[in-house]
């Protein structure tokens, strides 16, 4: 029995079929970069585990830091705390090797950090006399701290910045 052939179905069924397929190649993309994405935060993990399994107390957190800043080509000091202030054991002295005196709050929070610790930063930044500041953690920064950081020129590392500058310390040398 000879089957009766309708172009307008051609017409309607095409589209149809490339939706499909469009958004089947979209879901496919999707679950890939979302893969890919959950790869690089384990690898980040991983890193920053090896790098600072030493680092259990804020004091050898902050010891690391400068251990990493050191191979960073920065003059590294711990500044003494007055008698009757706290010592927090999260700031750093750094000297860039252009000269720029940076004061660095390292400061290890496995959380996102709020606009108060920038806030802290940049007014420890001027009782040390210092150029610039910086807040490295093994965290994360809030949205709200990434917009005080930018009103009060504070430089920000989080946790993949971090890892970024372990995988470019320990990368071969060319």
């Amino acid at each position: 029995m000879p089957v009766d052939y309708n172009p307008a179905m051609l017409c309607v069924g095409l589209p149809i079929l490339g939706l499909f397929v469009f958004v089947s190649a979209a879901a496919w993309a999707f679950v890939q970069d979302q893969g890919r994405a959950r790869r690089q935060a384990d690898e980040t993990s991983l890193l920053l585990a090896q790098h600072l399994a030493s680092a259990r107390s804020q004091s050898e957190f902050r010891t690391r830091i400068a251990e990493v800043l050191r191979q960073r080509g920065f003059e590294v000091h711990i500044p003494r705390s007055p008698a009757e202030a706290e010592d927090w054991h999260t700031d750093l002295i750094a000297i860039a090797p252009d000269g720029v005196r940076w004061f660095v709050f390292a400061l290890r929070y496995e959380g996102a950090l709020a606009p108060p610790t920038i806030s802290i930063a940049a007014s420890r930044c001027q009782q040390h006399h210092c150029a610039q500041c910086m807040v490295i953690t093994n965290g994360r920064f809030q949205a709200a701290a990434r917009v005080r950081a930018a009103q009060l020129g504070c430089a920000l590392v989080d946790r993949e910045a971090l890892a970024t500058w372990l995988r470019a310390l320990n990368a071969p040398a060319a």
